[in-house]
């Protein structure tokens, strides 16, 4: 008897198929790959170089172990497979430390869901979590953006001595440039990645940005795991809704504001477990901050993307990000609220900048985005 997982994998490579993304799915090594990655890793070790290696991916290993661990990791699929894999692995353990149940089989995957915000579709086997192509790659190109757009300094707990100090290394018109470029990518291709990028960095804003970027895609995870968690998806209700694929459509399960914000506060407990509480150094709570941060990167962007929506109807252009969550400003105060509550305050340093980040960006870069949409 085939058990319920693997029958739910079918489905979820049936409706990869359906859409034409094939791609995704692929399990073979890309042409080129060894020389790709070694071009990255050159410019990750320029980066560290210049940034200090000592929080560095590179830090103490051999080129030979660097491409080891890329294939194991990688596991010759392409997408990002592995890396969701891996994330909603962390995702489920907090949910077991928590001691909460999952009541159905679950499985996270890429799709051209048509919304920046992630879906749950019901299947015959179970739920799929569907993370929409190109999200994550989004949330990394625009958490090191932020890393790079502020001065950095790691002190040591011990002796109080300075570990790294990186400066900013954009300016204000490189960063909405930047910015313009990603989201332009992301909305016609369905990847941010096509656009042009800065070099490979993990030096010291390289990992912490890597972190940011983490942060944001187990939130956004342990947010579709929520709603599994809470029963919002035993309703025999659902809508048709459109996806980014022409006339493809999928059957989503609709939720209340009051259930996404449910959701939300889930998505925040799987991101700081029982067994990550115990803080006792400031570098713990820096770290802290760093991780609750991805959930208000998340919100910033989704932000602004609902702000550009509205432009681009504005300006006669039809869109597909549609949208059935409650206001990101909603979301966040309630997220924020909920930390308050269990004694997390100290740590909503990082959040409460990102807010002010993507205050002072989203109007300038989505009028640049809607300008440049309008003369293509």
């Amino acid at each position: 008897m085939i058990d319920p997982q693997t029958l739910l994998q079918r489905e979820y490579e049936q409706l990869i198929r359906a859409v034409g993304r094939e791609d995704l799915l692929e399990r073979t090594e890309p042409p080129g790959f060894e020389q790709a990655v070694a071009k990255l890793l050159d410019e990750a070790r320029a980066g560290e170089a210049r940034e200090g290696t000592g929080l560095g991916f590179l830090h103490d290993r051999t080129p030979e172990e660097v491409m080891a661990a890329v294939r194991q990791r990688l596991g010759s699929r392409r997408g990002l497979a592995f890396q969701i894999e891996l994330l909603y692995g962390e995702v489920r353990q907090a949910c077991q430390e928590y001691g909460y149940t999952v009541p159905v089989p679950v499985l996270v995957g890429e799709f051209p869901t048509g919304s920046f915000n992630a879906q749950a579709v019901r299947m015959n086997h179970g739920v799929l979590l569907l993370i929409n192509t190109g999200l994550m790659t989004l949330f990394y190109q625009c958490a090191m953006l932020v890393m790079r757009s502020f001065a950095i300094r790691i002190d040591d707990d011990n002796t109080a001595a300075t570990r790294a100090r990186v400066d900013p290394t954009l300016s204000h018109d490189e960063l909405v440039a930047s910015m313009t470029q990603a989201v332009i990518a992301y909305l016609v291709t369905g990847r941010s990645t096509n656009a042009s990028r800065g070099e490979t960095n993990t030096g010291v804003s390289g990992a912490l940005g890597g972190y940011l970027a983490r942060s944001a895609d187990k939130f956004v995870i342990g947010h579709e795991l929520g709603h599994a968690v809470a029963g919002h998806l035993s309703t025999a209700k659902s809508v048709r809704r459109a996806t980014g694929t022409g006339d493809f459509a999928l059957d989503t399960i609709p939720k209340s504001w009051e259930q996404e914000i449910e959701a939300d506060v889930y998505g925040i407990r799987f991101l700081i477990p029982p067994s990550k509480m115990t803080i006792t150094t400031q570098a713990e709570l820096q770290h802290l901050s760093l991780v609750l941060s991805g959930a208000y990167l998340f919100f910033g962007l989704d932000h602004f993307f609902a702000d550009l929506d509205v432009k681009l109807k504005l300006s006669g252009r039809a869109t597909v990000l549609e949208s059935d969550h409650p206001p990101s400003e909603v979301r966040a105060e309630a997220v924020t609220m909920y930390l308050k509550k269990i004694g997390a305050e100290q740590a909503l340093g990082m959040a409460m900048f990102l807010q002010r980040w993507f205050a002072e960006l989203t109007s300038e870069v989505s009028d640049r985005v809607v300008t440049q949409l309008r003369s293509r």
